[in-house]
Formats: C-alpha cells, structure tokens, sequence
C-alpha cells in the first residue's frame, strides 16, 4: 500500500501431487495382413506419469519457450477437463504429440 500499511491478506499456497503409474505401457499390434513388418509396433499408449518416463522432461531438447507452452496447454487442457466443459463449445484437442528423433 502507498501508506506503509501491509496487506493482511494471507499468501496461498498450492500444492500439486501425483502418484507415478507403473502399469504396463500398451502395445497395439499393426494388422498381420497388412503389415510389412511384423515386429513393429503399430502404437504404444503410456499411461502419465509414468515411473518409466518420471526422468525425462528435463533432458528433452526443444527450442525455447516450447516445454512452458507445452505444460500451459497440458494445465488448460485439465482445466476444462475438471470444469465439465462441453467440447462442443469450446473445440479442444485431448491429444497432445511429441515426435522426433531418439533422444529428443
């Protein structure tokens, strides 16, 4: 305040937990019919956080500003999540891709 006086309203404290999955991450298989390659994967689904991945986010290489953007979307994307929000009002997409070379 401009008067010396000090707010007497209490600072908040947020407190964020999570508990690290360790269920196993699902393989999807690709059509044997149609696959060329009957090793590969056609998708592997995680479930987050996982134990698995619990090291990762700070040795990801990206370029600036991209690993806030990243979590600013994550946290709305909870928001409207916990708000019940009608995604045909507000379009949202749920999905949220990384994809680049190993090690990135």
């Amino acid at each position: 305040d401009d008067d010396g006086e000090q707010s007497s309203t209490p600072p908040q404290l947020h407190i964020h937990t999570f508990v690290l999955s360790t269920e196993p991450t699902e393989i999807e298989e690709p059509d044997s019919e149609s696959s060329e390659n009957p090793t590969l994967a056609a998708s592997e689904t995680t479930p987050l956080p996982h134990r698995s991945l619990h090291q990762s986010w700070p040795n990801l290489i990206m370029p600036p500003c991209t690993k806030s953007h990243l979590l600013s979307y994550a946290s709305s994307t909870l928001l409207f999540s916990d708000a019940r929000v009608n995604p045909h009002v507000i379009n949202f997409n749920r999905l949220l891709l990384l994809h680049g070379p190993a090690g990135t």
